[in-house]
C-alpha cells in the first residue's frame, strides 16, 4: 500500500508532466485546409487543456490522505449511471473520489487523484474515452481501467488503447462491479 506522501509525489509528478505534454505545439501537417479549419482546432485543444488543468489544480489543493480501500474515477455521459456505479461500487468496498460527465474533466481528476480504477464510457464529450484510456495509461499507469462501451465493434479498439475490462452497452451497472473489484482486488 502506497503511503500518503507517495501519492502526493506522484500527484506532482502526474501534474508537472501532463502541464508539459500539454504544453507541446499543436502539429497541423500540410492538407488539412483553411485557416479557419487551422484556428478552430487551437481553439478546441485549448479549451480542453484548461478544462484539464482547473481539474487537476482543483484536486491537487484537496489531496485528501489515503485509506485502505481502492479508490475509483467514474466518467460516463449519463448522470443515472455513473451514480449507479458510485453506490455499486461504494457497497462492495471501493471508494469512488471523483465522477465526470466528460473526458477532459475525468482524465484531469484520473491525474490528480491517480486512482486504482477507472471506467470511463467509450464515447464522451470533450475527449473521447479511448483517448482518455491512452492517456490514463501514460499519466497514470498503475491504474486499472474499465471501458463501457458505446458500440459493439468497439472492444477491439478498447483493449488496443489499454483497456484492463470492458463491457458491452447492455452490462448494467450492478453487473459491473463484481468484475471492477476484481480489477483492483490485491
Amino acid at each position: 500500500m502506497r503511503t500518503s506522501s507517495e501519492v502526493q509525489q506522484e500527484r506532482r509528478a502526474a501534474l508537472q508532466e501532463f502541464t508539459r505534454a500539454r504544453s507541446a505545439p499543436i502539429d497541423i501537417g500540410p492538407g488539412h485546409g483553411a485557416a479557419r479549419e487551422e484556428r478552430m482546432e487551437r481553439e478546441r485543444r485549448e479549451a480542453v487543456r484548461q478544462r484539464e488543468q482547473q481539474a487537476l489544480e482543483a484536486r491537487a489543493q484537496s489531496a485528501a490522505p489515503l485509506g485502505e480501500r481502492p479508490r475509483a474515477v467514474v466518467v460516463h455521459r449519463a448522470a443515472w449511471t455513473r451514480e449507479a456505479l458510485c453506490q455499486a461500487l461504494v457497497q462492495a468496498g471501493v471508494d469512488v473520489v471523483e465522477m465526470h460527465e466528460d473526458g477532459a474533466a475525468g482524465l484531469g481528476s484520473v491525474v490528480a487523484e491517480q486512482p486504482d480504477l477507472v471506467v470511463v464510457q467509450e464515447q464522451l464529450p470533450w475527449k473521447d474515452g479511448l483517448e482518455v484510456v491512452r492517456e490514463v495509461r501514460r499519466f497514470a499507469p498503475s491504474a486499472r481501467i474499465a471501458v463501457h462501451l458505446d458500440r459493439p465493434a468497439g472492444e477491439r479498439g478498447a483493449r488496443e488503447a489499454g483497456a484492463d475490462a470492458v463491457f458491452p452497452r447492455s452490462t448494467r451497472p450492478a453487473d459491473m462491479v463484481s468484475e471492477l473489484v476484481g480489477l483492483v482486488a490485491v
